[in-house]
């Protein structure tokens, strides 16, 4: 079912179809849902967008898959102020919904596959992706999603919010209740060690899972462009 775009569904299922897809990521997050409006738009164009003030609100037009959707119900349901977690939530689920991560213009399934092949799990890279906020220009503006480092972040992002939620089971809840003043702090504490051992244990269970002896870096000229 996932698979499909609304336009596969008739006119009285897409209702259900939605709330389905409202419980399925809730339930892939370890939290409950939460009211949210889905808010479809009858135009040929292709439409996705959220809009959180008030009660969170989804735009969407019935040509949008269901891993479109799927990932602004993420936002809807985890309205953070950091982007490292707020895309990274919402693209691991778009990619899990669907097994793909063609949305992104990825052939690969899993955002860790995409992020084992074409990054060299660069610290630094690793830190500025996480203080990226909405105020300053980071590889998660919307006008650098079509370019492959805005992709990129987001699917380091993903990978990175796949192994948080399976190393705390709670780790969502615990960023919708935090009022740490910062993410590195946030992951500091959640874990309990520094943000370099945190990334070393991250790559070193990602090696371990590929069964990978050397960095995985490829270099810039084998990166897909589109």
């Amino acid at each position: 079912m996932f698979e499909n775009s609304l336009n596969a569904f008739p006119d009285h299922l897409r209702e259900s179809v939605l709330c389905a897809l409202l419980h399925n990521v809730a339930d892939r997050l370890n939290i409950e849902p939460r009211p949210i409006r889905l808010h479809v738009v009858d135009t040929s164009s292709w439409l996705a967008f959220t809009r959180l003030q008030g009660v969170p609100t989804v735009y969407i037009s019935p040509t949008v898959s269901i891993g479109v959707i799927a990932h602004e119900i993420a936002h809807c349901l985890v309205p953070t102020r950091w982007l490292f977690f707020a895309e990274g939530i919402a693209t691991h689920i778009g990619c899990s919904i669907t097994g793909h991560c063609r949305e992104m213009l990825f052939l690969e399934k899993t955002p860790e596959a995409v992020v084992q092949r074409y990054w060299d799990f660069s610290f630094e890279q690793f830190s500025a992706l996480l203080s990226a906020t909405l105020d300053r220009p980071s590889a998660f503006d919307g006008g650098k999603f079509i370019t492959f480092e805005g992709r990129l972040a987001h699917m380091i992002a993903a990978a990175f919010v796949q192994y948080s939620l399976r190393s705390i089971e709670d780790f969502v809840s615990r960023l919708l209740e935090t009022d740490i003043p910062t993410p590195e702090e946030f992951l500091e504490q959640s874990f309990g060690m520094s943000l370099n051992q945190i990334h070393a244990l991250w790559y070193a269970y990602l090696r371990e899972r590929r069964g990978m002896t050397s960095s995985p870096h490829i270099a810039s000229s084998e990166y897909p462009t589109k």
